[in-house]
């Protein structure tokens, strides 16, 4: 069964945008490996006809994009197999502006989390005391039953001032001439002078 109301919509699209923030985040984590990677790479002059190499450089220049330019390399001389080795400090840029957005994207997934923790709470806090709410109703409807039934047997026992007595006290009042339990004796008559 599916939940229509605006409560759950809203929390189906907390859940959505939740799921978005994890894909992003995720993806940030591994642009970030790449970045790191690269640039050591670049760092210690690794070969670039290297098969690993070059695939990590195809993935550093598709994740590098928005930041080519930027600032230029510096260049910290060539290794022993004439492959230079490079001081990229675009690269180092790149890995900071990702951590921000890794940072942004980190928080608003806790911030949704609490929300959810929010929603499901006060959900939880609802249905009790719709249970409690619904006790209470029976209970009422429970003592008024037997607050009738007792002014019934009060009426066959006593007529209507026994009626009346047990509405008004809430019990069965006793019958002529019985002695309720917990009533002082009677004093004694005055000796006959």
């Amino acid at each position: 069964m599916t939940d229509t109301s605006p409560q759950g919509a809203r929390e189906s699209l907390t859940w959505l945008v939740r799921a978005i923030g994890y894909l992003i985040y995720g993806y940030v984590i591994v642009v970030e490996i790449i970045l790191a990677v690269g640039f050591v790479l670049k760092l210690f002059g690794a070969n670039p006809s290297a098969g690993f190499v070059e695939w990590w450089y195809r993935g550093l220049d598709r994740v590098m994009a928005p930041f080519r330019g930027i600032f230029t390399p510096l260049d910290l001389g060539t290794t022993g197999n004439d492959v230079e080795a490079v001081l990229d400090t675009s690269i180092l840029f790149a890995m900071v502006i990702y951590a921000v957005v890794m940072l942004f994207v980190r928080g608003a997934i806790d911030w949704m989390s609490h929300r959810l923790e929010l929603q499901r709470h006060d959900r939880e806090m609802a249905l009790r005391q719709r249970e409690l709410d619904e006790a209470e109703r029976r209970r009422a409807i429970a003592e008024a039953a037997r607050r009738r039934a007792d002014a019934e047997r009060a009426a066959q026992v006593g007529g209507a001032a026994g009626a009346a007595a047990v509405t008004q006290a809430g019990s069965i009042p006793p019958a002529p001439g019985v002695v309720p339990p917990g009533t002082p004796p009677p004093a004694p008559p005055p000796p006959p002078s």
